[in-house]
């Protein structure tokens, strides 16, 4: 799970979210998208769309250029994001670093500012009151999935030990994402929450909302699930009751039924 952030406007008071995206509406937001080239005295060298929002300002949506942030991958990922045409990391170290020859991993260390899977309390505190001018957006998946996922993805071959044993060792505590997009005291930080069992409907209408084209999503790490593995059939009682107590909080906000 990752936040992602765009400014744009909100939809308006009547209007009908998405069915289960998690919206909030800033009724600040009322100003229209506008399609045409952005205006010659901007400083602006790519833009999808812009718009005058009501305090004074121009919002832009940008596609990333040289003084966006772009985040370090894996290398599987990263490879993947270069054949489809995405920009490798940049601007993602802390001012005064520059990418050296061998890549920074992914995740935070030494003389990195931004990172993928980066919690939405940081990202706020680094933007400051430039947070709420975007639009933000995050990814959640059932706990159940995520769990068997995550099982099937760290023991891709057989033999594989037994999914309690996986339960017992708490490595399946690792998809837990309710930190990721919350404050410490719990509350939903982000604007949108896109469900994955839902993942291009509800992309294409976060893309409309912005205003901005379609996007059609690559297929990665689905390789390492057989396609028969089904949670119902994977999950024993045991291990059924570990992921409800250890995923009560994601339980309680998305109702994911069995």
């Amino acid at each position: 799970m990752s936040v992602s952030a765009a400014k744009s406007k909100a939809p308006a008071p009547n209007s009908t979210p998405p069915r289960d995206v998690h919206v909030r509406y800033r009724p600040m937001w009322d100003s229209p998208l506008r399609r045409t080239p952005v205006p010659g005295q901007l400083p602006v060298r790519q833009a999808w769309a812009w718009c005058f929002v009501p305090d004074g300002r121009v919002v832009l949506v940008a596609d990333p250029g040289p003084g966006d942030i772009v985040t370090s991958l894996s290398p599987r990922d990263e490879a993947l994001r270069s054949v489809h045409g995405g920009k490798p990391p940049q601007n993602h170290l802390v001012p005064g670093r520059t990418p050296g020859d061998i890549p920074v991993p992914p995740g935070p260390g030494e003389h990195v500012r931004w990172y993928n899977h980066m919690p939405a309390d940081l990202i706020r505190d680094q933007l400051g009151p430039l947070w709420d001018s975007y639009l933000t957006v995050c990814l959640e998946r059932s706990p159940y999935e995520k769990t068997v996922s995550l099982y099937y993805h760290r023991y891709r071959t057989e033999p594989r030990p037994p999914i309690g044993q996986f339960i017992d060792s708490g490595e399946f505590r690792d998809a837990v994402n309710w930190p990721f997009y919350t404050s410490p005291g719990g509350e939903v930080l982000v604007d949108v929450i896109v469900r994955h069992e839902d993942l291009q409907p509800q992309l294409d209408a976060v893309c409309e909302r912005l205003g901005l084209p379609g996007l059609e999503l690559p297929r990665a790490k689905s390789q390492f699930r057989p396609p028969h593995a089904d949670y119902h059939h994977v999950l024993t009682p045991t291990a059924r009751a570990a992921v409800e107590d250890t995923y009560a909080e994601e339980f309680r906000h998305h109702p994911y039924p069995w």
